[in-house]
């Protein structure tokens, strides 16, 4: 149950954000040796109470199983960072080109993307069983029930997970 705590209205955090997690697996990238490379990629969107995208972070992992030296990736990330580990890489924003200097390591990064993500989300929100805006449920109590449905825009299958941030002092039960 929703509730306030003393004298001041707080918000949950889940009417101001929602994570949209998308997963995608084995997409291919180019290396000295073909098949040697693996690349698993994981869209994190964080949305507003509506469910509209505010921020899409990548994360990609290239999997390294032949112990290549350089791998070449392309992408269109921005804010480029190497996550684990001190591999340096060479990246042409325009042509896409990522060349990292593996020396035979899996390498681990993430950028962001302004790029809408290929899975909508609907948030709908009741009080008492009656649908409310997220903005209309904060301060109140009562019985919340939270519907989120996914539209997939592609043709590639997805896994979707939501996941919420809730503070313990807003909510009980």
């Amino acid at each position: 149950m929703y509730t306030k705590k003393t004298g001041k209205l707080k918000i949950m955090t889940v009417v101001t954000a929602a994570a949209v997690t998308i997963a995608m697996t084995a997409s291919p990238v180019l290396a000295a040796d073909k098949g040697s490379i693996i690349k698993d990629e994981t869209v994190y969107v964080i949305t507003s109470s509506d469910g509209s995208q505010k921020e899409a972070i990548v994360s990609d992992h290239l999997q390294n199983k032949n112990d290549v030296k350089k791998i070449e990736d392309i992408s269109d990330l921005d804010d480029i960072e190497n996550v684990k580990g001190n591999e340096k890489f060479k990246y042409d924003k325009d042509s896409g080109s990522l060349i990292w200097n593996a020396d035979g390591n899996d390498i681990y990064y993430q950028g962001n993307t302004d790029k809408e993500a290929p899975v909508s989300l609907d948030i709908k929100y009741y009080l008492n069983d009656k649908e409310m805006s997220g903005a209309d449920i904060q301060g109140k109590s009562g019985k919340l029930k939270i519907d989120i449905s996914y539209e997939n825009h592609t043709d590639v299958p997805f896994i979707v997970m939501s996941g919420f941030v809730i503070e313990n002092d807003c909510l009980r039960n």
